[in-house]
């Protein structure tokens, strides 16, 4: 009797023993694909671009603007971009597992370093050369230290800071070889500049008045496509709202405050497709899983 039931404890022992040597195959051989040389490059390319680029808007605010003015606002890290980061991650590791030949394009992936590198520079060229008059946040008052700079950069560019970050943003993508968040990225950062350039423009207006609209005239906003139509919605609003500041300011305010809850409502459905398609994928690599066990 004590026999049969060591045979029984020793039987399922060694099947539990197979099963996790199955599983620790599977799983080394699941790290050695996702953890490859392309991987490894691209990955630690994007971490040091986003690392690099948060830490040099923070230590520049700081520089021109004393510690005892910047928060940690200044770091530019909020929750939606912290979720598309996440997001962009999700992608390029299931595309990895799935699809490992999409991130093999080598060409396509300099490119995108490429973008990264001259998306920063463009961004922190503006920043340097505007001084203390660069800030994170649009200025709704004039202050004394706030100057039109029309010199370096800006003689040719009127929001230099938000071309380079929307080519940083978009190249971080497309380093990863990531289609899906690559059009993601273009699209919202691009319309997120197209609701915020004419709100600051019409505040510049109002502080240096026919001087900015000659440099307006002159130069690009940087962003592609937002010339023409942004240039003359403010202008109608600095037209008809000129003699009324605060009436002009309500109504920017308000078409502010509903641009953000539209864009809260599509980031949600956004959200809501990216996690059916992460649990649908999830499942799928479980089926796998068990497959390859099976199998063994």
């Amino acid at each position: 009797m004590l026999s049969a039931g060591m045979s029984v404890v020793m039987y399922f022992y060694d099947e539990l023993e197979f099963q996790l040597s199955s599983v620790v195959s599977f799983s080394s051989a699941m790290t050695s694909e996702m953890f490859s040389f392309t991987a490894c490059r691209q990955l630690l390319q994007m971490f040091f671009a986003v690392i690099f680029f948060h830490c040099s808007e923070y230590a520049l605010a700081i520089v021109f603007h004393g510690k005892s003015s910047v928060t940690v606002k200044s770091l530019l890290i909020s929750n939606n971009y912290v979720l598309a980061m996440v997001g962009a991650l999700v992608e390029y590791f299931i595309e990895l597992y799935f699809f490992p030949g999409m991130k093999e394009h080598w060409l396509v992936s300099n490119i995108g370093l490429f973008m990264v590198v001259i998306g920063e520079i463009i961004r922190k060229l503006a920043i340097i050369t505007a001084g203390r008059s660069f800030t994170h946040l649009i200025k709704r008052y004039h202050e004394e230290h706030h100057v039109l700079v029309t010199d370096g950069i800006y003689k040719y560019i009127r929001h230099p800071s938000y071309c380079g970050f929307l080519i940083w943003s978009v190249g971080t993508q497309i380093m990863l070889c990531n289609p899906l968040s690559t059009l993601a990225f273009a699209v919202v950062v691009w319309n997120f500049f197209k609701q915020r350039i004419p709100y600051e423009e019409f505040f510049l207006r109002q502080f240096f008045g026919s001087e900015y609209e000659e440099y307006a005239r002159q130069t690009t906003s940087g962003i592609p496509l937002i010339k023409a139509i942004l240039i003359s919605r403010s202008c109608v609003s600095y037209n008809v709202f000129r003699g009324n500041l605060q009436t002009c300011s309500f109504y920017c305010m308000r078409s502010f405050h509903l641009y953000c809850s539209e864009q809260l409502l599509i980031q949600s459905c956004f959200f809501s497709v990216t996690i059916c398609f992460i649990l649908v994928r999830f499942f799928e690599i479980l089926s796998r899983m068990y497959n390859f066990s099976s199998k063994l």
